[in-house]
């Protein structure tokens, strides 16, 4: 069984993914695969079309592509036109890959066992079809800014404007299977992922 989690920017996934993996549960994150395109030698073409998009957050070696992450980040929660475009490259590469580990995933799993892969934007690119249930780790509003704040070292209009880009958590409630509501203690999580378990 292949479930997605989501959630807004600062809703905790990430505290979830270590819950899970303390039970020995297999947990992949798509961020994970953002990193490997803005890192690996394979990766070298989509980093120069992304360069093309951010000439001002770009510096560039005979052999390395270096993107500033931050400096674009700043661009495409004020500009959505440059955030759809870099969807545009980005999310294909790694819809594939999520794939890919889905195939791999339900051809070698012999016992019947979960396995997590965590989407942050699973709803906006609407991937509910890859899953057989999607959970989604629900956080006040207020919360998840102060979390963006501390986490990221970003100031509170930035925290908001990257949850305000996402799509609204109550609409998302609506389409979920399991609701995980993180509000409280990590104590408190875990007890809510062990009853879902």
């Amino acid at each position: 069984m292949v479930i997605g989690i989501t959630g807004i920017a600062g809703s905790g996934k990430t505290t979830l993914k270590k819950i899970l993996e303390k039970y020995d549960y297999k947990v992949y994150d798509v961020d994970d695969f953002v990193k490997d395109i803005y890192k690996k030698r394979s990766y070298k073409k989509i980093r120069e079309e992304i360069a093309k998009l951010f000439p001002e957050c770009t510096k560039s070696s005979l052999t390395r592509i270096f993107l500033n992450k931050k400096c674009i980040r700043e661009i495409i929660f004020s500009n959505e036109k440059k955030r759809k475009l870099l969807e545009q490259i980005i999310h294909p590469i790694v819809i594939k890959k999520i794939e890919n580990v889905i195939k791999r995933l339900k051809k070698g799993n012999k016992i019947n066992k979960k396995i997590f892969i965590i989407v942050p934007l699973l709803y906006e690119a609407n991937l509910e079809y890859l899953f057989d249930e999607v959970w989604l780790v629900y956080v006040p509003i207020n919360v998840a800014i102060s979390r963006l704040v501390n986490r990221d070292k970003i100031d509170q209009d930035l925290a908001l404007r990257i949850i305000n880009s996402q799509q609204p958590q109550s609409i998302k409630a609506k389409k979920a299977n399991k609701i995980i509501i993180n509000d409280s203690t990590i104590e408190e999580l875990e007890k809510q992922v062990l009853k879902l378990l």
